[in-house]
């Protein structure tokens, strides 16, 4: 059976989507269940049913969103992590001429479209996939900050270093050898599990 949904976003907290149900039988829309951030009926609505139904649920703090518009933040941060991935010698566009050139859009529009959509700025998707992307080369001990800080691009290793600290609160270091210390614990509790096991099974050889 076909499904038609609706996708939403909670703007507050507090709000229980028992109150979604109950809003859409009074209103008597063809409700069915919630699933996956969507409100699933068992019809289209219809042009008026969907303004009214929108209106509705800003005023119980649900915002309903545009599936177009979701396609299209995809789309824009899609393209942001292939300049962020970029051979930095053949691709040598700064990262709004990328977006302005690959949506065909001028770049503020995609930066306005972007901060409506998420709240955020595409500035601030960039940097918190290169800190990601960072995290994952530090639990490599045979990167050097250096070789990371060129990779993601960096100017330098210090302006890395700078970075990842105001993302993070901690410098790169700091969180290499956090990394160290969690794996020498991991393979010190994995080392205490095996001697309890094996000495679990002896003592039971034992008094059998």
């Amino acid at each position: 059976m076909e499904k038609f949904g609706v996708p939403f976003k909670q703007s507050c907290n507090g709000c229980d989507f028992t109150c979604i149900q109950n809003m859409c039988i009074q209103k008597r829309l063809p409700f069915k269940g919630i699933e996956n951030g969507e409100v699933i009926f068992h019809e289209a609505l219809t042009p008026a049913q969907k303004d009214e139904f929108k209106a509705d649920m800003a005023a119980i703090h649900f915002e309903v969103i545009d599936r177009k518009a979701i396609l299209t933040v995809s789309k824009i941060e899609s393209f942001a992590i292939q300049w962020l991935h970029r051979d930095a010698e053949t691709e040598t566009r700064n990262c709004s001429d990328f977006l302005a050139d690959k949506l065909c859009l001028t770049y503020n529009y995609i930066s306005d479209f972007y901060a409506a959509g998420t709240n955020g700025t595409i500035k601030q998707f960039c940097i918190q996939h290169t800190i990601e992307r960072a995290k994952r080369m530090l639990r490599n001990l045979r990167l050097s900050l250096e070789d990371i800080a060129e990779t993601l691009h960096y100017s330098s290793k210090a302006h890395f270093c700078k970075q990842f600290k105001d993302v993070t609160g901690v410098t790169p270091k700091a969180y290499r050898r956090a990394v160290l210390r969690k794996r020498r614990r991991n393979r010190f509790c994995f080392g205490i599990a095996k001697i309890r096991k094996k000495y679990n099974f002896s003592r039971k050889k034992y008094n059998d």
